[in-house]
């Protein structure tokens, strides 16, 4: 008899299957979240969907990892859960919905990384989430950033040559989940419902409020069983289908950090959390000002209506300069961090830079520790040009509006004769420069002498 109408057979069945007492039967299947790594300070969560995540917490910086299990077998050697998809579905969003919360992090970015039938049960899971009446339920679609599809069966094909399998070939099946066994048949109507209700649900989100999704397939067989999940079945239309170099039980089991299907889910997964912190950078703007607000300033009217008219009146697809010249000690500094200090209050989304200038090497270091200070991709390579690196972030609009402060700014050289530096001069429309410098532009010792006569 083949598969087919084994299948049906275990479809249309009735009678009570009799249990057996075996070793399989006192295992216990992982169910529900775990955490698996920690993170104080993590920038998102990672939950994989019935799959392992062995290496990733030492790959992948500030990421909490969990995992989330359920029976997912569909025919067991002992008793196979009864639940349906959508039990499934709804016990992920609200086990992860609770830990969040308890987390202090529902608005935390999420990324799902969902193995075979996990797959489904993560579609199902935010097609719930989606419109739910309960908030707290909507913050898993709300959060979700993207989801990594390994070896899912989108179509439904399950045992891509079962027709060929012979019945006794799952002679040791005992039970079976009838439900979970039905939308795995080819050209399940149920399946193709979820498929297409997802694909409209990812189609209909905003430009900025798209979530990544990559599709990875299995190249190899099953022994004797041949390939579970094609890659017809595993990919879908709009996004490259990426393989994995093992078989459908193994292609979540890496051995290894140099293993091809590890670096490539690694990768998928480095590049959209760069995204994610960028993104997470761009929307808290910070403060480098490296002294507190003097609150018994007086005077300098005049400097500081010069210094707010210039850059008032600067076009707004230019950047602006502005230099503050005098001798040590003429109150240079003071002025600045009070003019960076007005611009904060009247526009919380700015973000201010300190950035000492005394020389090259100064200047390139402080350039590094703003790289460090916000978390730029590239920043560690010793080959890499950090005012590049610097220069490409800040000339990035969706990073917001920003104003550096160079301070000791006296050497010309340093900004003007070097071309990777002068291009630093010249990064966006909105960006604001203010050098404070002993040799040029508003001159702020004349107003120094006259309050101080």
């Amino acid at each position: 008899m083949k598969i087919r109408k084994y299948i049906a057979s275990l479809l249309n069945s009735k009678q009570p299957v009799p249990e057996t007492k075996s070793q399989e039967e006192q295992k216990i299947f992982p169910d529900g979240l775990k955490v698996l790594h920690k993170c104080d300070d993590a920038l998102v969560d990672i939950c994989f969907v019935h799959g392992l995540a062995a290496f990733l917490p030492s790959r992948l910086e500030r990421a909490r990892i969990l995992t989330y299990g359920y029976d997912a077998h569909v025919v067991r050697l002992s008793v196979a859960s009864t639940n349906r998809l959508i039990d499934h579905a709804t016990n992920l969003l609200h086990d992860l919905a609770d830990d969040r919360a308890s987390s202090k992090a529902s608005s935390r970015p999420v990324i799902f990384v969902a193995h075979s039938i996990g797959g489904i049960v993560c579609k199902r899971s935010l097609l719930l989430s989606r419109h739910n009446r309960d908030p707290h339920i909507r913050t898993i679609f709300d959060s979700t950033k993207g989801i990594i599809f390994m070896g899912t069966p989108h179509t439904g094909t399950w045992m891509a040559d079962w027709a060929k399998i012979p019945a006794d070939a799952l002679g040791i099946v005992k039970s079976t989940n009838k439900s979970l066994l039905e939308i795995l048949q080819t050209d399940s109507q149920l399946l193709e419902n979820i498929q297409a209700d997802f694909l409209f649900m990812v189609g209909d989100l905003p430009d900025d409020r798209q979530f990544r999704v990559a599709c990875f397939f299995e190249e190899l067989p099953l022994s004797t069983f041949g390939l579970v999940v094609t890659k017809s079945s595993a990919t879908f239309a709009g996004y490259n289908p990426i393989s994995i170099h093992a078989n459908h039980h193994d292609m979540v089991k890496f051995k290894s950090t140099e293993e091809n299907g590890f670096k490539r889910v690694l990768g998928q997964l480095t590049r959209w959390i760069d995204e994610i912190r960028l993104t997470h950078q761009a929307s808290e703007p910070f403060s480098t000002i490296p002294f507190s607000r003097d609150e018994n300033f007086v005077g300098r009217g005049t400097v500081m209506a010069e210094i707010e008219s210039i850059f008032e009146k600067a076009a707004p697809t230019h950047h602006t300069r502005v230099a503050l010249v005098g001798i040590g000690g003429i109150g240079k500094s003071q002025i600045a961090i009070e003019y960076a200090h007005r611009m904060q209050e009247r526009d919380p989304n700015l973000s201010v830079h300190w950035v000492y200038a005394s020389n090259t090497a100064r200047f390139e270091q402080a350039y590094r520790e703003l790289a460090d200070r916000l978390d730029l991709p590239g920043r560690l390579d010793p080959t890499a040009d950090i005012f590049q690196v610097v220069f490409r972030w800040l000339s990035d609009a969706k990073n917001g509006k920003w104003l550096i402060v160079l301070d000791n700014a006296d050497d010309d050289d340093i900004f003007f004769q070097t071309a990777g530096k002068r291009n630093l001069l010249t990064l966006s429309p909105r960006a604001q420069i203010a050098p404070l410098s002993s040799r040029r532009a508003i001159d702020s010792s004349e107003e120094y002498h006259r309050h101080a006569q």
